[in-house]
């Protein structure tokens, strides 16, 4: 992103990368079987863009469902919000700063559910939590 934008006169202002609770420094091209550019997303990407007022578009938020698959940590954060663990994985990427995502709808109660991930706020020591959690790979 640094050397882009040596040769723009333009901000860059965002930047689209997959970034869900599972998707973190590492992302797997499922087509090509191999890492793709989408490395070092919290250790790297997502601190420069925040230092740089760029916002992160976060696509996948639920990796493909892979994060409706049971799962301790969300189960338990699912019952306690009373959200699905949809929501709770949305409401922790759209928790931290300049972070926004862009969940596949694909009928109307699916876009209500999506947007009820929103309006509410997950504890500070829940996204904690979620932050510390290693979410098995959806590649594994």
């Amino acid at each position: 992103m640094q050397e882009a934008q040596k040769h723009s006169k333009n901000k860059i202002v965002a930047n689209q990368i997959p970034y869900n609770l599972a998707t973190r420094n590492v992302n797997l091209d499922r087509n090509a079987n191999r890492v793709d550019s989408c490395i070092n997303m919290e250790s790297e990407i997502i601190p420069y863009c925040q230092e740089n007022d760029i916002i992160i578009m976060a696509y996948r938020p639920i990796e493909r469902g892979f994060l409706l698959k049971p799962n301790s940590l969300l189960d338990d954060l699912s019952k306690k919000y009373g959200k699905t663990k949809a929501q709770i994985a949305i409401n922790w990427l759209v928790s931290k700063k300049n972070i926004v995502t862009i969940p596949k709808s694909t009928s109307l109660d699916h876009l209500k559910e999506n947007l009820s991930a929103i309006g509410w706020s997950l504890s500070d020591d829940d996204i904690k939590l979620l932050d510390e959690m290693k979410f098995e790979s959806p590649n594994d």
